[in-house]
């Protein structure tokens, strides 16, 4: 095939990849939800997922094979458009809601914003809330739309900066397809708990780390220095007010990247004379000084996230208070202080594993789904420390190391918060900082593969190199795919939030009996209450029962109802909500191990159990004690 054949066959190739990829989202949305969908994997049509993953098959192998600068830019930009397509899956399916937790508070607290009932200097992390506002006002859309276009927005910040970090370390001028298709694996995203794909805080600030990241190593070059400075302090600040934990931690890795590339930059001579190694120092030192100081006053404001560290060093150590830590470390020999952290019990670290376990669902089977992608690439991380090794391989000089040393070095405190977490048996916090480390698992991961490929290239034909390139790609990029959102493939329920189910918990708000007390099965109330009233609206009363599922901030029956006796729960009567989530999840996906169709069918057919409203997604039935009138 000559040159002409092959460059229009490309660019023909190309436009029918295009062309797939509007006809998938274009039968995404024509086949909307009618109702609570329990896999938004099963629910979107067929023809989505071939033409999607045709089109990640046909970026992946223009991207890699072809010789013209112009189809290889194309076809990473095909392949981004794709993922973050994929990400706003449940925008173009048209639904209300995205996320049951966490997402519905923010959903309230934006609805604050807008309504002036909350002040913004009092959310600890009020920039996704004012994007989502603006977003909301400018196209005049609903918020709960302007909050979920969040999600591919800074999805797309992730796509873009990953590659452009990995083009400053391997010093090249141009971006390549590996640094791309590593950014499209979204490693960070960790269905099991967080962060994922909801406009959650901790979720977009993980997503925007590589574009600070850029900034950083950018500054670290001579050219321009005080822009990138003084970008570096803007987008860090906007890092910080996107969620402080992760400021905290950037901060961290801020000042070790500074410290070890000055020492690297005046040993390697880099930077020499006396002058230009003080001009250097004071610049760094300066930078440090002011980018911590725009974390520290953000934090220094902010009782709930001190207050969240405060409490590990005492979980850590089974005792009640600060206090009390400082006297037992102070009086306690390392080995003894070593033997108590790890004799913290372990605690569940999947949801619903009890469930599981007598379903006879393996959890490590559900992480090898959830992290094959993941461990892989932390292989290749760790195998970045060994680049300058292919580097003498391949004849180059030009890579900068250091800064892969620097990154390596500067990701330690938040694996130190990791290990901490883990031993204090708290899986939402150590998820987060995962998230924050695989990040940079991602950018070292994608230095390394650039390494490794550049020298094998010097012993063989590239052809089969670039092959193998393509086809491991396509592979991870479908593993990775189908644990992005979280679905029954990891034994959860898509986070999906109806529109009947908003519809049936406002109208129980609204006109349920003020005294009365709510249940719930599953759903979280007070979830809803914030989402739909504001994230400061008075809270639901809670049921009483005599024997309520777990602990928390609303009350849950028991299992089976306790056999179906739910009558005898409490000697008042009390609302519970029932959603469709709630019955498909517990028949379907979890086996009527928890709750069974019996047991929504008893709620039909007892007496004193009345289904005061329903919709076909939501139902409230009004439950009446015992008394001794009753047969």
């Amino acid at each position: 095939m000559n040159a002409t054949t092959y460059r229009r066959l490309s660019k023909a190739t190309l436009a029918a990849g295009a062309i797939a990829l509007t006809v998938t989202a274009v039968a995404a949305h024509l086949t909307p939800a009618t109702g609570y969908e329990l896999s938004i994997y099963q629910a979107t049509p067929s023809v989505f997922w071939i033409g999607f993953f045709a089109v990640l098959a046909v970026a992946a192998v223009l991207a890699f094979g072809s010789d013209r600068r112009s189809i290889r830019i194309a076809a990473l930009w095909l392949g981004g458009l794709a993922i973050v397509a994929f990400t706003a899956l449940p925008l173009i399916r048209g639904y209300y809601f995205f996320g049951p937790e966490d997402a519905l508070t923010h959903l309230g607290t934006t609805k604050g914003l807008v309504h002036g009932t909350v002040d913004l200097t009092t959310i600890i992390y009020p920039a996704m809330h004012t994007l989502a506002v603006l977003l909301g006002t400018i196209t005049t859309k609903s918020f709960t739309w302007a909050l979920l276009i969040t999600v591919p927005i800074f999805v797309a910040v992730f796509v873009l900066y990953v590659p452009l970090c990995v083009r400053l370390i391997v010093a090249r001028t141009t971006i390549d397809p590996i640094a791309v298709f590593s950014a499209l694996l979204l490693l960070p995203i960790a269905v099991i708990y967080l962060p994922v794909l909801q406009p959650i805080p901790t979720s977009e600030a993980i997503l925007f780390i590589p574009a600070v990241t850029f900034v950083l190593l950018a500054y670290t070059r001579r050219p321009r220095r005080l822009a990138f400075g003084t970008l570096l302090v803007i987008t860090l600040a906007f890092l910080v007010v996107l969620h402080p934990q992760h400021g905290l931690v950037f901060g961290a890795l801020l000042g070790i990247v500074l410290v070890t590339q000055f020492f690297a930059q005046t040993l390697t001579r880099t930077v020499t004379g006396p002058k230009a190694i003080a001009s250097l120092f004071v610049q760094f030192v300066v930078l440090a000084g002011v980018g911590l100081a725009v974390v520290w006053l953000w934090l220094s404001t902010q009782s709930l996230f001190g207050r969240g560290v405060s409490e590990l060093g005492p979980v850590l150590f089974d005792v009640e208070n600060t206090t009390q830590l400082r006297t037992f470390l102070s009086t306690h020999s390392l080995d003894t202080i070593i033997a108590e952290l790890l004799d913290n019990p372990a605690q569940p670290i999947i949801p619903r594993s009890n469930t599981l376990q007598i379903l006879g669902v393996s959890v490590r089977a559900i992480y090898r789904r959830t992290f094959a992608v993941e461990i892989v690439y932390a292989v290749f991380a760790m195998l970045a420390l060994l680049v300058p090794i292919l580097s003498k391989l391949a004849d180059r000089r030009n890579i900068r190391y250091s800064v892969v040393l620097s990154l390596a070095c500067g990701v330690v405190p938040a694996v130190v918060l990791t290990v901490l977490y883990v031993l204090a048996g708290n899986p939402l916090q150590y998820f987060r900082y995962l998230g924050f480390i695989l990040v940079f698992v991602t950018v070292l991961g994608g230095v390394f593969l650039w390494e490794a490929r550049a020298t094998a290239e010097t012993w063989l034909p590239s052809m089969p190199v670039r092959s193998v390139l393509t086809v491991g790609f396509v592979v991870l990029l479908v593993v990775s795919s189908f644990t992005m959102f979280r679905s029954p493939y990891v034994t959860q329920e898509t986070d999906h939030v109806p529109e009947g189910q908003m519809d049936g918990y406002e109208f129980a708000f609204a006109h349920g009996a003020s005294e009365m007390g709510f249940a719930g099965v599953g759903s979280p109330i007070y979830r809803y209450r914030d989402g739909i009233a504001g994230s400061n609206a008075s809270s639901v009363p809670k049921a009483s029962l005599d024997d309520p599922r777990g602990s928390g901030a609303y009350s849950r029956v028991p299992y089976h109802f306790a056999d179906q006796q739910l009558r005898t729960q409490s000697d008042d009567p009390f609302y519970l909500p029932v959603t469709a989530a709630d019955r498909q999840s517990s028949t379907q996906l979890y086996g009527g191990v928890e709750f069974s169709r019996a047991d929504f069918a008893y709620l039909n057919t007892t007496p004193g159990i009345a289904n005061t409203y329903a919709n076909g997604q939501f139902d409230l039935y009004r439950i009446e004690p015992i008394n001794e009138t009753d047969g």
